[in-house]
This record gives C-alpha cells, sequence and structure tokens, in this order.
C-alpha cells in the first residue's frame, strides 16, 4: 500500500520568522511529532495541496490534523479531503480534545462526530489519551484506540529509559513554559518565569510570540533579558535532539519540549495545564505537576525528585507495542521496532501457551489426586463392607450353635 502523510512544510532554518511559523502550524512543536511519524510509517510526506491533485496514486492517508479539537469546533475543513479520499483509508494519529479541565460534558459538534464517525468506518483512529477516548465512546465513535503521541515512539526504541544522575551531578539544567505574552502578565505566570530564570539556562520556546513588544511593560518587563539571552528555537528536529541532549535535567509545561529530553534520556518534569496535555502524560506516565500546584518556594532539587521514570521506564515497551499494533491494523507499514515487536509477540504466546501447559499439567494433577483419593475411599469402603459382612457371618454362626 502506498500512503500520504498530510505533513506541514519544511523550514531551512531556525530563524523566528512569520514563513516558519506558518510551515509549522503555529508552534514548532509539531516538527517533533510529524518527525516520529514519519521515523515510524512508511509514508510519502505531502502538502494539502499535493494530496488534492494526487489523491488518486495513494491507498491510504495518515493525517494529524485532529491533535487539538476544540469544543463547538465543527472540522468542516476536512471535508474536502474526504471527498477527495472517499472510500479509501483515512488513519488520524493522536486525536485529541482541547480543554482547560477533562468535562465529562465537552460538547462535540454533531458535524465533527459525523466526519470522525465516516472516518472511523474506514480504520481504527488512534486517540491521545482515556479523555478523548471517552467522549468519542459517548458520540458512538468506538473504532478507535488509545496510542498517545507518536512522538514518543521516534526509531521504534524498545530499550527506551529515562535515568537519573544525583542531584549533586546535575549540572545543567534546560527550561521551557507556554506562550509568553501579555495574557503572561499575572501573578502565577510571573512566579514561574521568574523561578525558571534564577534556576534554569536555556529556555526553549516554541510560539512566535516570546518576549515580544506586547510585554515590554508590566511586571514581566524585568525577565526580558532572560527570554531574549537564553531562548532557543527550532525548526529542526536533529538540532533540537542534539542541542537537549547536553543537559541533565528539563522542566516546563511544553509537552514535545519535555518530549525531546525524554528521547534524548534526560529526566523532563511536566508542568501541566490542559485536559491535552494531562491525558498524555497519564498515559505514558510521565512524572507530572500541576502548573496550579508549583510552589515556587521549593528547590530545584524538589522539582528534580519529583522527577521519578520508574513506572515509564517499566511500561514504555507496551506503549510501542501497542502502536506498531495500532498501525498494523491499519495496514501501515513500520520503520523500526517491527522484529522486536514479533520477537516479543511470540515470546509472550509461547509463555502463554506454556503457562497452559502448567495449569493443564496442574489440573491433570488435581483430577489424578481426586481419582486416587476416590479409589482410597472406596476401598475403604469396600473393606468395611467386607468387614460388616464377616462380622454378620460370624454373629449367625454362634447363634446356630447357641452361643448368643
Amino acid at each position: 500500500m502506498k500512503t500520504a502523510f498530510l505533513n506541514f512544510r519544511k523550514c531551512e532554518n531556525n530563524d523566528p520568522s512569520k514563513e516558519n511559523f506558518e510551515r509549522v502550524g503555529g508552534n514548532s512543536g509539531n516538527i517533533v511529532f510529524c518527525n516520529s511519524l514519519q521515523n515510524m510509517i512508511r509514508c510519502e510526506s505531502v502538502t494539502t495541496q499535493d494530496l488534492m491533485e494526487r489523491a488518486s496514486e495513494f491507498d491510504s492517508l495518515v493525517v494529524r490534523d485532529f491533535i487539538t479539537i476544540k469544543e463547538g469546533a465543527d472540522l468542516a475543513w476536512f471535508q474536502k479531503i474526504l471527498k477527495a479520499f472517499k472510500n479509501k483509508v483515512i488513519v488520524p494519529i493522536s486525536v485529541g480534545l482541547q480543554a482547560v479541565e477533562m468535562k465529562p460534558d465537552f460538547m462535540l459538534h454533531e458535524n465533527a462526530v459525523r466526519i470522525l464517525s465516516e472516518i472511523a468506518e474506514r480504520a481504527i483512529l488512534g486517540i491521545r489519551g482515556e479523555y478523548t477516548a471517552f467522549i468519542l465512546n459517548k458520540h458512538g465513535i468506538k473504532n478507535i484506540r488509545v496510542v498517545g503521541c507518536p512522538s514518543m515512539y521516534f526509531q521504534g526504541n524498545y530499550n527506551r529509559t529515562v535515568i537519573k544522575k544525583d542531584f549533586k551531578d546535575v549540572k545543567n539544567i534546560i527550561s521551557n513554559y507556554k506562550t509568553i505574552s501579555n495574557r503572561s502578565d499575572n501573578a502565577l505566570d510571573i512566579s514561574i518565569i521568574d523561578f525558571l530564570s534564577k534556576n534554569t539556562g536555556a529556555f526553549v520556546e516554541q510560539t512566535p510570540f516570546y518576549a515580544g513588544s506586547e510585554v515590554s511593560n508590566g511586571s514581566l518587563k524585568k525577565y526580558l533579558n532572560f527570554l531574549r539571552n537564553n531562548r532557543k528555537l527550532f525548526f529542526n528536529f536533529d538540532e533540537w535532539y542534539r542541542f537537549v541532549k547536553k543537559y541533565d535535567f528539563c522542566i516546563g509545561g511544553r509537552f514535545h519540549g519535555n518530549v525531546v529530553a525524554v528521547l534524548a534520556g534526560v529526566p523532563a518534569l511536566f508542568l501541566t495545564q490542559d485536559s491535552r496535555t494531562k491525558e498524555m502524560t497519564d498515559f505514558y506516565e510521565f512524572p507530572t505537576i500541576a502548573i496550579n500546584n508549583f510552589d515556587t518556594s521549593k528547590s530545584m532539587e524538589y522539582y528534580y525528585d519529583m522527577a521519578d521514570y520508574t513506572n515509564f521506564n517499566k511500561n514504555y515497551a507496551k506503549k510501542l507495542d501497542n502502536f506498531i499494533d495500532f498501525c498494523l491494523q491499519n495496514n501501515l507499514e513500520v520503520n523500526h521496532g517491527f522484529q522486536q515487536y514479533m520477537y516479543r509477540k511470540i515470546t509472550e504466546k509461547n509463555r502463554l501457551i506454556l503457562k497452559l501447559k502448567e495449569e493443564n499439567e496442574n489440573q491433570r494433577e488435581i483430577v489424578l489426586n481426586m481419582k486416587n483419593q476416590n479409589a482410597v475411599q472406596q476401598q475403604s469402603l469396600d473393606e468395611q463392607k467386607e468387614m460388616c459382612i464377616l462380622q454378620q457371618e460370624h454373629t449367625h454362626v454362634l447363634e446356630n450353635r447357641g452361643l448368643l
């Protein structure tokens, strides 16, 4: 099968230009998502215009366009793609709802329900987390599977682990936060930016509204030098990865900013602020703290200690199994991890077979023991019966002789 991936246009440099941000959908974190997806799935990257012109060339389409479905969004813009790919497989990966909190009554527009339902008739939808799955199920969309974000499956590495140093050996700390704008001029954001400015070095930004003129006045003004001088911005995944790998700890509110650190083996503490981030950090068992609970009176060592990757390291391989299985169920070819996936499947199958054999042997032994016990009991009954007969015969003889 020939698969198309509806992707962004490639950036040629790391300039914080309007054109570059437009190329990546306004957030450079999207390149982490797209780079990993292309790395894992055999597909051809196309733009929307290319897709409309070349739809007949492809058998299936992978889309990343439903990663932030807002309440009430009708998704009408996707109708033309549905029409162009009529009766063909469309696989949305990392479908996620965008909400401040996990509202059980999230309003999914009826047209969005119709479009997602139609797609779900052709393929399994890859969902970001349990919250999105819950809301879609409520609306009758059930052909879904929670897979998280493809950014975490880069290179299909089954040996991926995050190992922490002792804090005394932590020398370089990198941070990120969220879009810095005039809306950041509030007590909570300012206190966290102040904490990061005093305790971290490089500050990775992902959106265009960094340290701009709109924050040149007010309480944020004193942090402009930190934001401007320490800011790092990447439109190339490899450069981002190599840069972060030099650090010992990462802390911040950017999901993909922290994911790059995890991919590089650097422990990260995720500051969560909405449902989309929270359901993914829950899925991967990342160490987290809600931004509203961040206490700037605590030390960086305190937050470093919170970054416990025990559960992540223990369960990551199962998440990768799940993602590869999802791809195969949708007839998508994977570039990495397939051999180990199959080995793990066979090993698991053999383990289950051995377990069943052991259970069968145990059952046979139980049945045999029961038979032996029954035989012993029957023998005892037979012996008792014979004794009774002998006693009756003996009594009868004595009676005949007049001895009783």
